[in-house]
């Protein structure tokens, strides 16, 4: 079918400039539609309609964006390439006249960019995404598949290139087996599964450009399993032995379990603790013993919002008396992270100096390391999603062109999408993510095609703690993505289990064994 598909090259490898192409090799002809339709994330707008400018300056193209945007659906379809946003077009879905849903006119094609943003096919944008009218459709994503094999049905019913789209048989032909946990079932849907991405997906991964030398530098993964300072570990095993109190109490007294918000705040306090205990506590008062009391309303709230939560640590004591007192307070200065992210910049020589992009989720850990960095004399720019456009600009300029400047801090989400460090060959991942993709996207800010320097990546576990659950977590979701995505056969069987011996999965999936 000559309808569209999924462009799922790894992220850094030319999506974009492959769309500019696509559009290019297919000028528009009187008598047909002409205007081809981008969706992206709001962050990516500008950096479309410039790339358009830069790489084919014959196209017409519009910023379908802000207040200022053009009601008349013949104005919008004067134009060769028409960007909007995912929000801006979940909004114009909401009128009874907007001009990208006009029953007059319809679009050549419609591109999304980042299309894992309608994985969830019940939200606003995926509704908005699907109304759009267009002969062609195109999802642009680096990880179709993030969480779960259903993110894949959200894209099918977008693209309508498939008897897959339709809910009914999705669930029939796919859901079902994966659910069955039955080991023949669930490889024969993952066949089926690589079969329908044959003919519907394109794919280039990095390796694949590094085995045919057209990436010509490397990616080292470092991932860290650290251990609390004695200070740290003390504050850790207390709160979880808080918590672990507080259940005995429900369930002696009968009381409904805890609510998920709850359970959520919970375990985002371990999570900022892992990280520095600075992000729980503002003001944290140590006597000659290190004896330490805590109050609740000592508690910086201000990441997670739920006050009430924090009313059960209104009296922790930690007693650290056994400790060298002048060792322990130096911990306390700086936490393990801190650290070795320090050890890991002081091992740059002058002559040889790489430029780090340190990412963290919290950005009131971003403000810690900032205040370190500038006690320590070493420069660092900034780039997290309170900033304005011109500031971002900034922080990337500076990061780019001043040879004083070494290090960029970096929001973990506000970086995932579009941007271009390649003046940086070193990432530092300063706590674990839920999801791999966020983890992914932002490394590959870093190692894409541009890069002339090898890469480094640092990630950051602490041994013992919620954050090796997180890392657990994260490889599953790893191999999900290799075993559908990128046809991986050892992830294949880590997924359906070891009920198969090896030739008989092999002989399943038609895959020749290599052992």
């Amino acid at each position: 079918y000559n309808r569209g598909g999924i462009l799922a090259d790894d992220m850094g490898l030319g999506k974009t400039v492959q769309t500019i192409a696509l559009i290019l090799s297919s000028p528009f002809k009187g008598g047909e539609p002409r205007t081809t339709l981008i969706v992206c994330p709001a962050s990516l707008v500008t950096q479309w309609c410039t790339e358009i400018a830069d790489k084919a300056p014959s196209l017409k193209v519009l910023a379908f964006h802000g207040t200022k945007r053009p009601s008349d659906p013949k104005v919008i379809h004067s134009y060769d390439i028409v960007v909007t946003s995912y929000s801006t077009l979940g909004s114009e879905d909401s009128k009874s006249d907007s001009p990208l849903y006009s029953s007059s006119f319809k679009f050549k094609r419609v591109v999304l960019d980042e299309a894992h943003s309608i994985k969830n096919k019940s939200t606003k944008s995926h509704r908005a995404c699907y109304k759009i009218v267009a002969d062609l459709r195109w999802c642009l994503t680096g990880t179709p598949i993030q969480n779960n094999v259903d993110e894949l049905y959200a894209l099918f019913r977008f693209l309508r290139v498939n008897k897959f789209e339709n809910e009914m048989v999705w669930e029939l032909k796919i859901g079902q087996g994966l659910k069955s946990r039955d080991v023949h079932r669930m490889t024969e849907v993952i066949k089926t599964l690589h079969g329908i991405l044959n003919k519907f997906m394109l794919r280039r991964t990095k390796q694949l450009l590094l085995d045919n030398n057209v990436l010509l530098v490397t990616k080292k993964i470092y991932r860290e399993t650290l251990d609390f300072t004695p200070f740290e570990r003390g504050m850790y095993n207390q709160m979880v032995d808080q918590y672990r109190k507080e259940m005995k109490e429900r369930k002696k007294n009968a009381q409904a379990q805890l609510q998920y918000m709850e359970e959520y705040t919970r375990l985002l306090r371990l999570r900022q603790l892992c990280c520095h205990w600075r992000l729980l506590f503002k003001d944290l008062q140590i006597d000659k013993s290190l004896n330490t009391k805590i109050s609740a309303n000592s508690v910086d709230t201000e990441e997670a919002g739920v006050d009430d939560i924090l009313s059960s640590m209104k009296e922790m004591t930690l007693d650290e008396s056994a400790e060298n007192t002048s060792n322990t307070s130096k911990d306390m200065v700086h936490p393990i992270k801190v650290q070795r992210v320090l050890n890991i910049l002081a091992r740059d020589k002058q002559s040889d100096v790489r430029k780090t992009i340190i990412f963290s989720e919290f950005t009131s850990m971003l403000d810690i390391l900032g205040n370190v960095l500038t006690k320590e004399k070493i420069k660092y720019a900034r780039y997290d999603g309170k900033m304005d456009k011109k500031s971002k600009d900034k922080a990337l300029e500076i990061i780019k062109n001043d040879p004083d400047v070494f290090v960029l801090l970096c929001s973990l989400k506000s970086a995932a999408y579009g941007l271009n460090i390649t003046s940086c060959s070193r990432v530092i991942l300063y706590e674990p993510f839920w999801n791999p993709a966020i983890s992914a996207q932002a490394i590959d800010r870093v190692y894409r095609i541009g890069q002339t320097q090898n890469v480094e990546i640092y990630e950051f576990f602490i041994s013992d703690t919620v954050e090796m659950r997180i890392r657990r977590i994260q490889e599953s979701k790893r191999k999900l993505m290799d075993s559908v995505v990128d046809k991986n056969v050892d992830s294949t069987m880590a997924i359906v289990g070891s009920g198969l011996s090896r030739k008989e999965l092999f002989d399943i999936l038609e895959i020749a064994d290599p052992g």
